[in-house]
């Protein structure tokens, strides 16, 4: 300690152990983030990642859908609506893109577009509350 009216005390400045001559990180590194998955325990604001499609062409497939989105933005999965009895084509899918400027993008060019016959309308729907809603009209018995 500091002894007051004493002489013979040196005073002692921190100095830095660690060698400035090597470099602990000598390249930089790219560390990924982390996407986090939306389900019922999910707190806060849901992602506009999510875009229902209404009034599709039964020849439209998965395969086809993908195709034409990824014109748009990527995405990360595509689903196409059947009926679960009759396995019928509903007229009716979703896509979960990567980005919400994706599907805002998405939504802007595909809403209302033509595609083999029919005019497709298209929308945001976070949570795929939207989605659900319409599947459950038309499977309704």
């Amino acid at each position: 300690g500091v002894i007051p009216g004493d002489d013979m005390h040196m005073e002692l400045y921190p100095k830095d152990p660690r060698n400035k001559i090597t470099k602990i990180w000598k390249e930089d590194h790219d560390l990924l983030l982390p996407r986090f998955v939306v389900d019922e325990n999910y707190v806060g604001e849901i992602p506009k990642v999510e875009v229902t499609f209404e009034n599709l062409n039964d020849n439209i497939d998965k395969q086809f859908l993908g195709k034409t989105l990824a014109k748009y933005a990527e995405t990360d999965s595509v689903q196409i609506l059947y009926h679960p009895v009759t396995q019928k084509h509903l007229g009716l899918a979703k896509a979960v893109f990567k980005s919400s400027k994706g599907a805002k993008k998405c939504v802007s060019n595909v809403h209302q577009k033509t595609i083999m016959g029919k005019s497709i309308n298209c929308y945001l729907d976070p949570g795929g509350k939207g989605c659900t809603k319409s599947f459950e009209e038309l499977t309704r018995v």
